[in-house]
């Protein structure tokens, strides 16, 4: 640790406080240079944060101080260019306002100058820091699980952490924190790869990738800027090693996920019995005696996979035709809602279709293929309506809500145009009479009566539909093709 005082005093190097933090105190631990956005992350308590402000045209200088600070950030050196002569007074003014002690750097004077008369100045440390590394290592040797890692983390530091996942699911650590609003809040945080604290300030989340993508975080039981150095360190250490075994499980998953698909393909081709339904689905970890929930989703496979890890280990993923199905043990009917809600964490429209719960292999293929059939009406909707919980059983509508939209309107246009282009010259009411004729189920009479017409004008109005369409209102494909245009425009659009 060196004082701020020490530092600033060396007369060869000429570094002086801001006008506005002059007589400013305090110790630093240690030092970083940085010019990125958003610093806090990477910073320790007590790091000496050295920058050129690179980043004072990507971001206010008020912000960039406030990221600074919450990391418990000692002092900022600010180094003069040939750009930027004179000390920003944004920064200095923020500095002021946050109390953080300002270190004007020359622009003839390098960071690793400063750095090196830091480090005389501290000539033990980093041979403690070395020693103190190569302990944590060997701690480390033959821990694999979250559950192990946190027990490490909690022995060497003494503080209560837990690792929790998308939802802000709990995925280690007792007992659970009781700020559900904070998990949530930590694994966003993480998503983006970022620091956050709890309102309150009585928790810290570290993300446990710091690229970001991942929802999986470090939770602490400490402010930020109350995280001992020592203690700092050993989270650090100790995080790639949580990373590799998210990593790894993914890939557990990702072969158990690829033994269902093939359960999935046996179902579907109706060339399984009972016997090897219930030896599939044990070798994916699922009761084969009980219930299973299906549903299905045409989301990204990275999206879907997080979504996964936030339901909890009784549910599986598998690539099956054209989208992914997730099966579930137990009778689930909230499952379709949970994985919405976990997908919509990630910023991105929830694309699910709801199957059912099958009971055995007999039931299975009927259940994935009401998913199938859900996941494509879905896919066809516009973003934000998705998520089809009923897909309406085996009706035409749901038929034709599973087909893409440019392709019911290409239908619809090149059998109706003819008739809308001909009522529009001509006067007519061959749409009002074709859309009665379907209605009727072809019965002339019944249809006659309903448009106030003598059949006679009925049969010169059919055939006139007949000349323009080339279907016969009598012909029942005709009919159905009539159906399903006048289904897919309603009357409105006529």
């Amino acid at each position: 640790m060196v004082s701020l005082q020490a530092l600033t005093a060396d007369e060869g190097l000429g570094l002086r406080l801001s006008a506005s933090t002059r007589g400013a105190v305090g110790d630093i631990r240690g030092h970083h240079v940085t010019d990125l956005d958003h610093p806090g992350r990477y910073l320790l308590p007590g790091d000496l944060v050295l920058t050129n402000g690179l980043w004072l045209d990507r971001r206010e200088a008020a912000q960039w101080v406030a990221d600074v600070a919450s990391a418990g950030a000692a002092a900022i050196a600010f180094g003069l260019t040939d750009d930027l002569p004179q000390l920003p007074e944004d920064l200095e003014r923020a500095c002021a306002d946050r109390g953080l002690p300002l270190v004007v750097v020359p622009s003839h004077l390098s960071f690793s100058t400063v750095i090196e008369r830091f480090e005389a100045l501290r000539p033990d440390l980093a041979r403690a820091q070395l020693g103190r590394l190569r302990q944590l290592q060997q701690r480390l040797a033959g821990l694999t699980t979250h559950r192990d890692l946190l027990s490490l983390i909690q022995r060497e530091t003494g503080v209560t952490c837990w690792v929790v996942g998308p939802g802000g699911r709990v995925a280690a650590g007792r007992p659970e924190p009781t700020d559900s609003g904070f998990r949530t809040a930590a694994s966003r945080a993480a998503r983006l790869g970022r620091i956050a604290e709890s309102a309150d300030a009585a928790c810290t989340s570290f993300p446990i990738d710091h690229r970001g993508g991942s929802s999986f975080a470090l939770v602490v039981g400490r402010r930020l800027a109350d995280i001992p150095d020592d203690a700092r360190l050993v989270i650090e250490t100790v995080m790639p090693a949580m990373l590799i075994e998210t990593a790894e499980r993914r890939a557990r998953d990702g072969m158990r996920g690829a033994h269902l698909s093939g359960l999935l393909e046996q179902v579907w081709a109706g060339g399984i019995g009972r016997h090897g339904y219930d030896t599939g689905l044990a070798g994916v970890d699922l009761d084969p005696h009980g219930p299973i929930t299906v549903v299905a989703s045409g989301n990204a496979p990275d999206i879907l996979a997080d979504a996964i890890d936030g339901i909890g280990d009784r549910c599986v993923c598998a690539r099956f035709a054209d989208v992914d199905v997730f099966v579930a043990e137990g009778d689930r009917p909230d499952l379709i809602d949970a994985a919405a809600d976990l997908i919509a964490e990630a910023g991105v429209s929830a694309i699910l279709g709801w199957g059912g719960v099958a009971r055995g292999p007999d039931t299975l293929r009927g259940v994935l293929a009401t998913a199938l059939l859900a996941c494509r009406i879905a896919r066809a909707r516009p973003p934000g309506d998705q998520v089809v919980r009923r897909p309406g059983g085996a009706s035409y509508q749901a038929l034709l809500e599973s087909v893409d939209d440019r392709i019911r309107t290409a239908f619809a246009t090149s059998l109706l145009a003819p008739l809308r282009a001909w009522d529009r010259d001509h006067g007519a009411d061959l749409l009002v009479t074709l859309r009665a004729l379907v209605d009727s189920n072809g019965k002339w009479r019944q249809a006659a009566r309903e448009l106030h017409i003598h059949h006679n004008t009925l049969r010169y109005r059919a055939e006139r539909i007949r000349l323009l369409t080339g279907r016969d209102i009598d012909d029942p494909h005709g009919r159905i093709d009539f159906a399903l245009a006048l289904a897919i425009e309603p009357p409105g659009g006529t």
